[in-house]
C-alpha cells in the first residue's frame, strides 16, 4: 500500500511538472486542482510549496514580471480611489426618501404663559391648520406640557390631544436666564445664570435632553461689545460650548422674530463654527418661528423625513441632522410663498464617482441648477444639482447647500469631509 501511494505521488508530480512547463500562464492551477483531488482520495498530501518551487524554476522571470505589474496596477488604483476629499459625515445617509414621510415642525413657540399673545390651544390649532405635525411650545423658563393638561394651567385654556390631531407634542421650554437656549424632550428648568452650568445640569436631569442655541446674534454683540462682524473671541466662545456639551446639537440660523440684520451674523457664525468643528463635531442648523404674535406664524420651519411619527424617531433625526430647514423671510421676489419654497425630494451620494446629488422641486416644478448653491468656508464654491466634491478645489472640511426658490430658501445640514 505504501509503495502504491508513493508511485501514485511520483507519477502525479511528473505530470504536473510537464504541464506547468508547457502552459506557464495558468500559474500551476492544475497542480492545486490535483492536490484537492489527491486529498479527497486519501492519498499522501503533496506539498504545494514544493510543487510551486519545481513549477517555477523555468518560469520565474515571467512570473516575477507579471506579479510586479499586477502590484503596480493595484497600488495605482488604490491611490486613485483614496486621493482627494472623502465624505465622512453624511447626515442623510440613512434616510429612505421613497418611504419616509416629510413632517413639518416648529421648535420655538410662545404663548400667554409668558410673552406670547395667544393661549396654548390657539397656538396648537394654528399650526395644525398650517399642516404642521410636530410642535414644541417653549415658553420662557416655563414648561407648557402636556397638551392634554392646558386647562390645569388656566381654566380658560382648552385641552388638546395631539394623537387625535395627528401631531407630535414635544416637551420643552426656552431657558432664558443666560444665553437663550431651547431645551427639548425634558421638563428641566434652569436656575443658574451660567450657560455651561445650566447645560451640565440639563444633561444630568435627563438622558433625553437636547439643547439648541437660540438667536445667537441677539447675545454675542452685547457680550463682547461688538457693533458688527465676528471676532476670534466670539468664535472661540461658541466653539467651547459645542465641544463641552454633546447634547447641544445646533443653533438657530433663522429666527422668525429677530431683525434681519442678525441673520447675516448668525449665518456667519454657523459657517465659522463648521470650519472649526467639522467633521468630528457637527453643528446642525435650525429655522424657527419663535412665534409671539400672528405675523410670526409659518415663516421659518424644519422638515424631517421620518419613517414614523414618534418621539424616539424624531429625536434620533435631530441628533443625526437628517432634516432640512426653510425660510421665506429672505425672499427677494414679489411675495414670500411657502408653496414656492424649495422642497427636497431626495439627497443621494455616489461614493465611486464622488458627488452628492439633490432632487428638489416646488409647487410649480423643478428648481433651476443655478439656484442650488454649495457653500464651504462661508462662500459659494459650486452651483447645480450635483456637487462633484472630488473636483472641488475650494472645498474645505464641510459643504452645505442653499436652494433659492421663488418663494423662499431651503438649507441642508452640512456634509463633513477629510482629505
Amino acid at each position: 500500500m505504501i509503495k502504491k501511494v508513493y508511485n501514485e505521488r511520483h507519477k502525479n508530480e511528473k505530470v504536473f511538472q510537464r504541464e506547468c512547463q508547457i502552459t506557464p500562464k495558468v500559474l500551476c492551477l492544475h497542480t492545486e486542482n490535483q492536490l484537492l483531488k489527491t486529498k479527497t482520495m486519501n492519498l499522501a498530501a503533496i506539498s504545494t510549496k514544493k510543487l510551486k518551487k519545481r513549477c517555477s524554476r523555468k518560469n520565474t522571470p515571467w512570473l516575477l514580471r507579471a506579479l510586479s505589474f499586477i502590484v503596480v496596477i493595484c497600488v495605482f488604483s488604490m491611490c486613485r480611489q483614496s486621493s482627494g476629499p472623502v465624505l465622512v459625515l453624511n447626515p442623510y445617509e440613512k434616510v429612505n426618501w421613497e418611504e419616509a414621510t416629510q413632517h413639518k415642525a416648529n421648535f420655538h413657540a410662545h404663548t400667554t404663559e409668558t410673552d406670547g399673545r395667544y393661549p396654548p390651544h390657539e397656538v396648537v390649532d394654528q399650526y395644525h391648520q398650517m399642516g404642521y405635525t410636530i410642535l414644541a411650545i417653549t415658553d420662557h423658563d416655563r414648561v407648557v406640557y402636556p397638551w392634554t393638561g392646558f386647562s390645569d394651567l388656566n381654566a380658560d385654556y382648552e385641552n388638546r390631544d395631539p394623537n387625535d390631531m395627528g401631531m407630535l407634542a414635544i416637551m420643552g421650554n426656552e431657558l432664558s436666564r443666560h444665553h437663550h437656549t431651547l431645551s427639548l424632550f425634558t421638563d428641566f428648568k434652569a436656575e443658574s445664570r451660567d450657560l455651561n452650568v445650566v447645560l451640565e445640569n440639563q444633561a444630568d436631569h435627563s438622558d433625553l435632553a437636547l439643547a439648541v442655541l437660540a438667536h445667537p446674534a441677539m447675545h454675542w454683540p452685547r457680550k463682547f461689545n461688538i457693533d458688527g462682524g465676528l471676532t476670534d473671541s466670539v468664535i472661540t466662545h461658541y466653539t467651547n460650548y459645542f465641544n463641552r456639551h454633546n447634547h447641544l446639537i445646533g443653533m438657530e440660523v433663522h429666527n422668525g422674530t429677530r431683525p434681519m440684520t442678525e441673520y447675516t451674523l448668525d449665518r456667519a457664525l454657523w459657517d465659522s463654527l463648521l470650519v472649526k468643528l467639522m467633521p468630528h463635531r457637527p453643528v446642525w442648523g435650525f429655522a424657527t418661528d419663535d412665534i409671539h404674535r400672528s405675523v410670526h406664524y409659518g415663516r421659518d420651519w424644519l422638515v424631517l423625513p421620518l419613517s414614523d411619527l414618534s418621539t424616539e424617531t424624531l429625536r434620533n433625526a435631530l441628533i443625526s441632522g437628517s432634516y432640512y430647514f426653510s425660510s421665506i423671510r429672505l425672499h427677494k421676489g414679489n411675495d414670500p410663498d411657502k408653496a414656492l419654497t424649495p422642497r427636497i425630494e431626495s439627497i443621494t451620494h455616489n461614493r465611486r464617482k464622488g458627488f452628492i446629488r439633490i432632487e428638489v422641486n416646488t409647487s410649480e416644478g423643478i428648481i433651476a441648477d443655478e439656484s442650488i448653491q454649495w457653500i464651504s468656508n462661508g462662500a459659494v464654491i459650486h452651483t447645480g444639482q450635483e456637487f462633484p466634491y472630488k473636483r472641488a478645489s475650494e472645498l474645505g472640511n464641510y459643504v452645505r447647500a442653499e436652494i433659492i426658490g421663488e418663494g423662499g430658501t431651503t438649507y441642508t445640514n452640512p456634509f463633513g469631509f477629510k482629505n
